[in-house]
């Protein structure tokens, strides 16, 4: 079915990734924290002084990827989160 969804008409589409397994994440032990660079924004649970630190959304940034410049610069301070 990955073959042919990579060769076939609709090469490209998210099909490919969900029927791989890679939007979904299967692998991926959910009873088991671990580090990751940039959780969704919707997920995010962070500590006043970290905020402190590198400061709140860039207002800069439209409306998507203020969250993943946010965890950057966590990341950059040695801030980075567990899910």
């Amino acid at each position: 079915m990955i073959i042919y969804e990579a060769l076939g008409p609709s090469a490209g589409s998210s099909r490919v990734v969900v029927a791989s397994g890679k939007y979904r994440m299967t692998w991926w032990d959910y009873a088991d924290p671990r580090p990751v660079d940039q959780p969704m924004a919707s997920a995010l649970l962070l500590r006043g002084t970290a905020l402190d630190q590198v400061g709140l959304f860039d207002e800069q940034f439209p409306i998507f990827f203020n969250d993943v410049d946010l965890c950057r610069r966590l990341l950059e301070r040695g801030l980075g989160g567990l899910v």
